[in-house]
């Protein structure tokens, strides 16, 4: 809907529509991969001479403001933005067009990098600059190609204005073929919330082109070179991140290249105001000749002719990389060779922009379009009959030049005028020349060829064609013998993606890429936020304090003591209890104030941001449990570090129970120790030793006192917000935190021999969450996938093997990421921990599987994500190996909870949940459901059974118990002095198949059933054999086998044998 009669902004491919201004800048690329455009054009026919004597930024306002509505940005700030991006000009005039011989050259050169991008430019980095300061966000822009200053000086404006007026972090991608990089560079140098970074394929742009962008050394700049990479190449990486939505999402991605309907919509002023001093009193029609490679310049005159400019003839001049040339003269849109010219900014075989003008070709038909642009991704070509083409021409001419054609024309035009043309304005002298004389170019028209770059750019070029050195304007000679920076890339998405994080990461402004995993302890990978766990206090920090709430309830002033008047937290509750029994206040009294306790204002949404920045929280409080259970509910979490209290029989508070003395820094220490770097939140003096412990420590609601005494320790935060930032700080900005060194645990003192309380530890992955892996073989089809540990205990070789499949099947960790997101909880998880919650309320869950696995089902359980491991990609994006965050990790979080005094359940369900169960309390490890009724069913169907496993002991005594059947065959595990697994021990080989031979012998007939190669050789011996749930390459294997999928059909099998007497 037109806004302000300006208009919105669609997809040229359908799938968006009604974006505001801002929006379409922000958004760049389309999210279906199209190109943004106006829903409608402007006509300010009816206004032309009335623009006639303007100056340039005020023509650039009258023509910008019919397309951005005064809501988005008030006349006087849009006023004042052009003005600004356009003074850093040298020209007086911005754009001058002198004459020599009979066409006139719209000299667009005279801005900081020497070409017409910066004409756009300047003013997109102010207008991102001002967008962002109004709301902050981070953005990076994607660009790509070359005549710039015009259009990018005022395109680095309005993104300037927008980051005033909403302030963000925005960060500029730009792949360039010689004068977008320089132009974007300059037209954002320096501006607040911005880096820019610019690819250009290496060994492809002049030197002075990649002089002047390599000798800009502000921070927020970073040049890179792709090895082995043409324009094209580097165009196909922006447009593949500009794509990934989730890419843009977490960079705030926009662009600055003609992607971008800002960059056109600058460029459009400098037709109007040539046209304005050639034809002051609007008598007369122009026609323009553009060099052109990436179609976004002529398609800046194309909508100035729809706006209602008297435009004869639109002339597309091409160098001997002719795509378009080929289009307009035969229908034939067909990708080739990028051919290495003097012109090297037009040296592209893909142009970007062309698809805004199909658009209008094709009528507007958005679904022809896509389909058209789908066939082209396929196939290079792209073809139109012979009545389209002849729609085309009346649009646009057109005319190609080689190097040699090229290169005449330079020296023609010196040795008749003097003047100096660079080769990329020569290729549009060379296209008027091919049509000079037909469709009424003839004697007296007009015609301006825009000369898109200084010839000072291109020396060695102009040197050969002149033999003259063309003297250089001030903006390259100050070049000579700069000091340069320029990173080198892989020609891929994923190096460039890996470089941006890395490099936002030195620059304090994103992730920590960080070193290889030490033998201690495993660094983050980049995705990561430095391996941090958040330990938060509640009371006071997150939730009101209750005793405080009760004092204000019953007016007791003996209930304001707090930690700030008695440390000694023991004596305090004591001092507490006994005011509460001199007053006849009982526990349910408590239990109805606490009922009515909500989270602070701004709690919940604080921990869903933080979630997303640092997953891996715990929330620690030495108050109560009556008090820690209703409130840790509306908190999201599990209550687990507590304390409780003794009530007498009438429901009198008796007595406080310390489960562990100082628990919250021991709960630190043995974070720290589990692989964890902490970050301690708390308000009070009862918080001290914990944020002294932990790595960094932050007061969050502090009172006076505690300020007073330990403000100079910590930073101090009065709110969420500030509290974001400080974690941000010290997450994603350098200089990065080293652990502190471990602390050896201390042996529990009085409190272990009777205030030890419950804690469940379970797996995750196969007890209360499908196992990942399988899951995913069962989505992709790829079998083999769905061997877990159940199979195989080696889990390092295991990761390898899936590692491989997945690179032969060309999945990537994206693609495994995406599948798994639908994974839900199995069924009757989430009623189990609701039943879990007020039997045992202290639980913890750990997964050896990898986050982006763990973190959604961890949010469907109503879980946090503590503990698991993380999968690594190369610059390709597959996988290339399993991040063990801990060896061992659950085995050792059991004991570090054992240490904090808790008597441990562990729940598991694989061979790596069996050290977890042994060093527990308490175990328990299931059998598949649905086993125990099988066995129950089969008892008097056929009564003599036994079970016969290959596993070790550890893991077979329980489950065999659980099935109600004695353990007597299986085999066993040997470990060296520290615990670790060095051996498996064979009892006896083959014992299977020569169990069932000795059964056979003692004259029974045997039917074995067993799911895995090992299984075979039993089976085959046995008189009737059936593989349960067995993978695909076992059933090709050995098709004779008789296979079963459930405990149904396994029933089925067994009757089978039975009934045949087989």
């Amino acid at each position: 809907m037109a806004k302000n009669g300006c208009p919105t902004y669609r997809s040229t491919r359908g799938g968006q529509s009604g974006l505001q201004f801002e929006d379409a800048v922000f958004e760049g690329l389309a999210r279906d991969g199209g190109l943004l455009v106006p829903d409608f054009i402007p006509d300010v026919s009816s206004t032309l001479k009335s623009w006639s004597s303007l100056a340039f930024h005020e023509l650039a306002f009258e023509i910008v403001s019919r397309y951005c509505p005064e809501d988005v940005i008030p006349a006087p700030d849009l006023r004042e933005l052009l003005k600004k991006s356009y003074s850093t000009f040298e020209h007086p005039e911005v754009v001058p067009c002198p004459k020599y011989g009979d066409i006139h050259v719209m000299e667009l050169f005279h801005g900081p990098s020497s070409s017409f991008k910066d004409v756009a430019l300047q003013g997109l980095g102010n207008l991102y600059e001002y967008f962002l300061k109004r709301n902050p966000r981070r953005l990076t822009i994607l660009a790509a190609k070359s005549f710039k200053d015009v259009a990018l000086q005022g395109l680095g404006n309005l993104y300037e204005y927008f980051l005033k007026r909403n302030p963000r972090r925005l960060t500029i991608l730009a792949a360039t073929s010689g004068d977008t990089g320089s132009a974007a560079i300059h037209g954002l140098a320096g501006k607040e919330k911005i880096d820019c970074f610019v690819l250009f394929p290496e060994g492809r742009v002049s030197p002075v082109q990649q002089l002047q962008m390599t000798s800009v050394l502000d921070a927020n700049v970073h040049c890179i070179s792709v090895e082995g990479g043409t324009f094209d190449d580097c165009q196909n990486i922006v447009k593949e991140l500009m794509s990934d939505l989730d890419f843009k999402q977490k960079f705030g991605i926009g662009a600055v290249n003609s992607i971008n309907w800002a960059r056109i919509l600058f460029q459009i002023t400098y037709y109007f105001y040539t046209y304005y001093k050639l034809c002051p009193a609007c008598d007369g029609e122009l026609s323009f000749s553009v060099p052109t490679g990436n179609f976004g310049d002529i398609l800046a005159g194309y909508y100035a002719k729809r706006m209602g400019l008297p435009v004869k003839h639109l002339i597309v001049a091409t160098n001997a990389n002719d795509i378009l040339h080929r289009f307009f003269t035969c229908g034939e849109y067909d990708k080739g060779q990028v051919y290495a010219t003097t012109s090297p900014s037009m040296d592209i075989q893909i142009s970007s922009n062309f698809e805004r003008y199909l658009f209008y070709l094709y009528g507007e038909d958005s679904s022809k379009l896509a389909g058209a642009m789908s066939s082209f991704k396929a196939t290079g070509k792209l073809h139109v009959d012979e009545q389209t083409r002849e729609l085309a021409s009346r649009d646009f001419l057109s005319g190609a030049a080689d190097n040699d054609m090229v290169k005449a024309a330079m020296q023609a035009y010196h040795k008749a005028h003097g003047y100096m043309l660079c080769p990329h304005t020569a290729c549009g002298v060379c296209a008027f020349d091919q049509l000079r004389g037909k469709d009424g170019l003839g004697d007296g028209h007009k015609v301006v060829v825009l000369g898109t770059a200084s010839p000072a750019k291109f020396p060695e070029a102009v040197v050969d064609a002149t033999g003259v050195q063309p003297p250089p304007p001030p903006a390259i000679a100050r070049l000579e013998g700069a000091k340069t920076k320029c990173m080198k890339s892989s020609n891929s998405a994923r190096s460039i993606y890996n470089t941006i994080e890395r490099s936002l990461y030195d620059r304090g402004t994103y992730l920590h890429y960080a070193d290889r995993p030490k033998e201690e302890r495993c660094d983050a990978l980049p995705c990561e936020a430095g391996m941090w766990l958040v330990a938060l206090d509640v009371e006071g920090t997150l939730v009101g304090e209750a005793w405080l709430e009760l004092q204000r309830k019953t007016g007791l002033e003996e209930l304001k003591i707090t930690t700030a008047h008695e440390p000694d937290y023991d004596k305090l509750m004591m001092y507490r209890i006994d005011v509460l029994r001199r007053n006849g206040i009982k526990l349910q009294d408590m239990k109805d104030v606490i009922g009515n306790m909500e989270p602070l204002p701004g709690c919940k949404e604080f921990l869903e941001w933080l979630k997303k920045v640092v997953p891996r929280v715990v929330l620690l409080t030495d108050t109560f449990e009556e008090y820690a259970m209703p409130l840790f509910d509306k908190l999201g979490f599990p209550s687990v570090f507590c304390n409780s209290l003794t009530v007498s029989e009438q429901g009198e508070i008796t007595g406080h129970i310390l489960r562990l003395r100082d628990q919250k820094r021991k709960a630190v220490e043995s974070f720290q120790r589990l692989n964890f770097r902490v970050i301690a939140i708390g308000d009070s003096f009862n918080d001290i030793s914990m944020m002294k412990a932990a790595e960094r420590g932050i007061l969050m609601h502090a009172s006076e006192k505690v300020v007073k005494a330990h403000g100079g320790e910590f930073p101090i935060c009065t709110d969420y917000d500030a509290l974001k930032e400080r974690i941000l700080d010290i997450v994603m900005r350098p200089p990065a935190t080293p652990p502190k060194p471990l602390v050896i645990p201390a042996p529990l003192e009085y409190e272990s021999a009777y205030r030890r309380m419950w804690l469940v530890v379970t797996n995750v992955a196969g007890t209360f969450a499908p196992e990942p892996w399988p899951a995913l073989g069962a989505m992709t089809g790829i079998e083999e996938l769905s061997t877990t540990t159940h199979d195989v205990p080696d889990y390092d070789n295991l990761m390898q093997v899936r590692a491989r499949l997945l690179r032969e099947h060309k999945i990537t960790l994206e693609n495994v990421y995406e599948k798994l997101k639908c994974l839900d909880p199995l069924p009757g998880a989430n009623d189990f921990l609701t039943w879990l919650k007020p039997i045992v309320p202290r639980s913890f869950m750990i997964s050896d599987s990898f986050e982006e696995f763990a973190e959604p089902i961890f949010h469907k359980l109503r879980h946090p994500m503590v503990f698991c491991n993380f999968l690594e990609s190369d610059t390709d994006g597959y996988m290339v190996r399993h991040v063990v965050r801990l060896r061992d990790q659950k085995r050792l979080a059991v004991e570090e909870f054992q240490r904090l005094n808790f008597r441990v359940i562990a729940i598991g369900s694989s061979y790596l949940d069996v050290p977890m169960i042994k060093t527990a309390e308490a175990g328990i490890l299931d059998p598949l459901p649905g086993a125990n009724d099988f066995l129950t069913w089969l008892k008097p169907v056929v009564p003599r059974s036994f079970m016969i496993s290959d596993s070790f002991e550890e893991f077979a005594e329980p489950i065999f118990q659980k099935l109600g059947h004695p353990m007597v065959f299986c085999n066993f595990l040997e470990s060296d002095t520290e615990g670790y697994m060095v051996r498996h021990v064979v009892r006896l080989r083959d014992q299977k198949r020569l169990a069932v031979e000795e059964f056979q012998r003692l004259n029974f007939r045997v039917i074995a059933i067993g799911s895995s190669y090992l299984d075979v050789p039993m089976i085959k011996t046995a008189e009737a054999g059936i593989l349960f749930k067995p993978s695909k390459h076992i059933t090709d294997a050995h098709p004779e086998i008789a296979t079963a999928m459930n405990y149904e059909e396994l029933k089925t099998r067994i009757l089978e044998i039975i009934d045949t007497g087989s």
